[in-house]
């Protein structure tokens, strides 16, 4: 599963990630620090800026999850604003300084992220590619079989 298949399951099913009652308001806004995944509006009309990355999130991450809070702020400064780093993995540690960040984060294992496309019957990159290998493996066997 790639970082892409991961934002496009949150994006379509926040809830079932993130929380209840959020609302799209973006992806892949491009800024001059970067490219922020996703951006929700809340139940309480707050943004929630998120980044997502698979694999063990660390300080690099967290810098450029600030960094893009710190620009939705300067864009809309009377907004409550929370950045939020979703990851595959987060180290007990990471824990501790993301919340006295004050940065709000979600750790999901690939795991539900595969149970909740195959719930909803979207097919990953992943199981397209092993689709292919069987059937690339049965054609081997049927010719030297």
């Amino acid at each position: 599963m790639t970082e892409k298949e991961m934002e496009e399951l949150i994006k379509a099913f926040p809830s079932e990630f993130i929380e209840e009652d959020l609302e799209l308001l973006s992806n892949q806004q491009t800024i001059t620090s970067g490219r922020i995944d996703l951006v929700f509006k809340t139940r309480f009309d707050e943004l929630l800026v998120v980044e997502i990355k698979k694999g063990p999130l660390n300080r690099k991450h967290l810098g450029q999850v600030l960094d893009y809070y710190a620009h939705m702020k300067e864009m809309f400064p009377d907004k409550s604003i929370q950045p939020m780093l979703i990851g595959t993995e987060i180290s007990k540690e990471f824990k501790i300084t993301l919340k006295h960040s004050n940065v709000d984060y979600r750790e999901i294992p690939l795991k539900k992220f595969f149970e909740i496309s195959k719930s909803k019957n979207i097919k990953t990159s992943e199981e397209v590619e092993n689709r292919k290998e069987d059937e690339e493996d049965k054609r081997t066997l049927n010719t030297n079989g």
